[in-house]
């Protein structure tokens, strides 16, 4: 070792002599000149490289990974629950879209390329994940567990040779770049020295590592963002549903010996939901709401972690936590600290928001007690105690699941099956309730509204619209209100030589429904209606997403000649706002204007004003709720056509209702619809 370090010592001292000085600055500069081609080729090959990983080849195809995984935890969901509701079809429906145009646009890119065998396994296997989903859209989903296993299989060969795909991306810069530096070294072999081929050969592998070293850094960056993507909110940086379902899965699912030893009973759920959320976004702007969000969001991470357990985004303001806590109070305690970490004030272009959350809390121990703990029963429970806590009246609830909440959630189960049987076997009745022209008395149409006979009993909407909204049935109870109603009123009017309308509700999720227009359609061509004749109700309350999206739709059904009425018109805190948006024909006034016409100047002020401005914008105006003749007088001398109320006649089943105005001594029953004597000369 001292004689190495003699030569080196040396072996410097000659180098820095007048001589090696010389030496040095011949062989620098020839290897510069040499070299500088190699190092400005060098330096392009290494851009391209760069381009590569960073491009879109790679972006597109850590995207369509996260994608996959989109599809496949949305139907691993659906298997869960037992079903793809509709909240999940369209979820799914939107997903599979996504997926479509990530393959199309990956497809396009490759193309551009002389495309590599795994490419094109990749983009097959894409494919071939695609064509599953829409085969089995198409054919309607019937076992949610065999399509998970079908697409989880599908998604697993996608991903893999997504990733071969990546990878060869590298590989290949990488025989490009080896190829020229070869030839590069071959004309420094032919124009320089021994000693400068070595420097250019030290050179050429340095510069060759530094390639290396940089292309492991972005592949593995590529790959570290394509997790990272798949497995967390880009918003909020928490774990996604994704995720957070995996990890319920593997604890409760998947680890049968952690069960056995009942350490998994020590585990408990947490859903909070923010409430008011929409208000936020609206009164506020999103801006604000994702602000909101991610303030939200550091609070509820912050504070599972102090506890030990983990936090995900499921979607919109839906959060959940999996700790290790089973103990009532000791929850009690959590739910009580984190209200206030994760509701802190916020302010937002000189406004101060006030966040607040609801939350449901499930705990395994509590569950074990009725029925066997998994990862669905739990997510059922937290879910329902989520519920319960945003029914109660104020902001920021707190509930546990418990034995009541059990009893109720068995027996909502079961009510919520009968139910779907209902529909299926169109067990559900028609009823209609007439619509009188206030100033003549004249019969011009009814409202159709739905009853359900379950087990003997007559169960009114209140009981069960709810839960069929809840539950996505609501859409299916609307179709069959559609075929059945129009086509009951067609009947009533071909047999009693009538031409009468009829009104129909429609829920805010049948709005967003893609097929809405030709579910009316076929209803108006099945039962003769004449379109003009059809009237759809749409609820002030619903809520919309895209205007836009919605004026069309709305737009097209009026193209079929059907009317539209803004139903419920004055109960929520945007009626003006809907009037300016929502394409409509009339305005129905809520029945809570009715109630103080005959004591309050007031009331008649504000429906005076509502007349008003349904002429301005040459909208009819349908007043409900009306119960006398006072009534009914004071709302036509303030300008409303149509009243509609028990004082004109209650409902009852399509079958046994009579022409309002028929004589006294053939109305033998006395819930036939029937007008007071004041209207019966009509």
């Amino acid at each position: 070792m001292q004689h190495l370090d003699q030569f080196i010592s040396r072996l410097l001292d000659g180098l820095a002599s007048r001589f090696g000085v010389t030496v040095l600055a011949t062989i620098f500069a020839l290897i510069s000149a040499s070299s500088i081609l190699y190092v400005a080729r060098s330096t392009d090959l290494l851009g391209e490289a760069r381009k590569i990983i960073d491009g879109p080849s790679i972006r597109n195809g850590a995207i369509t990974v996260s994608d996959l995984y989109r599809v496949t935890s949305i139907v691993n969901r659906a298997a869960a629950e037992g079903a793809l509701n509709d909240d999940l079809r369209s979820e799914f429906e939107v997903a599979l879209d996504i997926l479509f145009v990530r393959a199309d646009t990956l497809q396009g890119i490759m193309e551009q390329n002389d495309v590599p065998e795994e490419g094109l396994r990749a983009l097959s296997s894409l494919w071939n994940v695609i064509d599953l989903a829409d085969a089995a859209l198409g054919a309607g989903v019937d076992d949610t567990a065999d399509l998970a296993r079908d697409l989880d299989e599908a998604a697993a060969d996608a991903h893999a040779h997504l990733i071969r795909y990546l990878e060869d991306k590298h590989n290949d810069q990488a025989a490009a770049f080896a190829g020229t530096a070869g030839s590069l070294g071959e004309m420094a072999r032919r124009h320089s020295t021994f000693i400068a081929l070595n420097l250019l050969v030290a050179v050429t592998a340095l510069c060759l590592l530094r390639r290396e070293v940089i292309a492991r850094r972005l592949r593995s960056a590529a790959e570290g963002r394509v997790a990272h993507l798949a497995y967390h909110d880009s918003l909020t940086g928490l774990h996604n549903r994704a995720w957070f379902t995996d990890r319920l899965e593997e604890l409760f699912d998947r680890s049968e010996g952690l069960r056995q030893i009942g350490q998994g009973r020590r585990w408990s759920l947490v859903y909070l939901d923010l409430d008011d959320f929409k208000q936020i976004n609206d009164l506020h702007g999103h801006q604000a709401g994702d602000a909101v969000l991610c303030r939200v969001s550091e609070g509820v991470r912050r504070i599972a972690e102090e506890h030990g357990g983990c936090a995900a985004r499921l979607a919109g303001d839906e959060f959940a936590l999996l700790l290790p806590l089973s103990h009532h109070r000791t929850l009690e305690r959590f739910a009580a600290k984190l209200i206030p970490q994760a509701t802190v004030p916020i302010e937002h272009s000189g406004s101060r928001i006030l966040p607040r959350l609801s939350i449901g809390i499930a705990s395994a121990a509590k569950l074990a007690e009725t029925e066997v703990v998994s990862s669905a029963s739990l997510s059922r429970a937290a879910d329902f105690a989520l519920y319960c806590a945003k029914e109660e009246p104020g902001r920021g609830k707190m509930r546990q699941f418990d034995d009541d909440m059990a009893l109720r959630l068995s027996q909502r189960r079961a009510r919520l099956d009968a139910l779907e049987q209902a529909i299926l076997n169109e067990n559900l009745e028609v009823w209609l309730q007439p619509k009188i022209v206030l100033a003549t008395g004249a019969h011009v149409g009814f409202e159709a509204l739905v009853r359900w006979r379950h087990e003997g009993d007559l169960i009114m909407p209140m009981e069960f619209i709810t839960l069929a909204e809840e539950s996505g049935l609501i859409i299916e109870i609307d179709r069959f209100m559609l075929r059945a109603a129009t086509r009951a009123v067609a009947e009533w009017n071909a047999r009693h030589g009538k031409d009468v309308s009829v009104s129909i509700n429609l829920s805010g999720r049948h709005i967003s429904s893609p097929d809405l227009e030709s579910h009316v359609a076929a209803a108006i061509e099945a039962s003769g209606l004449r379109p003009e004749q059809l009237t759809l109700e749409l609820t002030e309350s619903v809520e919309v997403r895209d205007w836009g999206a919605v004026s069309k739709k709305l737009n097209r059904l009026r193209e079929l000649g059907c009317r539209l009425s803004l139903d419920d018109f004055g109960t929520g805190y945007s009626s003006l706002g809907y009037l300016r948006q929502m394409p409509t024909d009339e305005l129905k006034l809520d029945k809570s204007f009715v109630t103080d016409l005959e004591t309050s100047a007031v009331a008649r002020e504000i429906v005076a004003s509502v007349v008003d401005i349904a002429r301005t914008l040459d909208l009819g105006v349908v007043i409900e709720g009306i119960e006398t003749l006072a009534q009914a007088q004071i709302a036509e001398e303030l300008g409303c056509a149509v009243g509609q109320g028990y004082f004109f006649g209650r409902p009852v089943p399509a079958g046994r209702c009579l022409p309002p105005g028929i004589p006294d001594d053939q109305i033998t029953n006395s819930s036939t619809m029937s007008l007071p004597r004041l209207y019966r000369q009509n």
